[in-house]
């Protein structure tokens, strides 16, 4: 079955089309909620990447770690 909504759930909200009623949105927040947690300890050493110059130079790393520290701070 597909629903149109290409970032269930809550992208169809923004793109005007989804088939998700309002308790299927609380679910999936609530579920979210019930798993958020920090990183595994793996993944704290790429905090160090935006100060390695070599690293701070590759766009695409500058923008992954400008948006892994909005989710992270922002609450997403």
């Amino acid at each position: 079955m597909l629903t149109g909504d290409p970032f269930n759930p809550l992208g169809g909200r923004l793109l005007g089309f989804t088939d998700w009623n309002l308790g299927d949105y609380l679910w999936q927040l609530q579920d979210l909620r019930n798993h958020a947690a920090w990183p595994h300890w793996a993944l704290w050493p790429a905090l160090a990447a935006p100060l390695l110059p070599s690293l701070r130079r590759v766009p695409a790393l500058r923008a992954a770690w400008l948006v892994a520290a909005y989710m992270r701070w922002s609450g997403c």
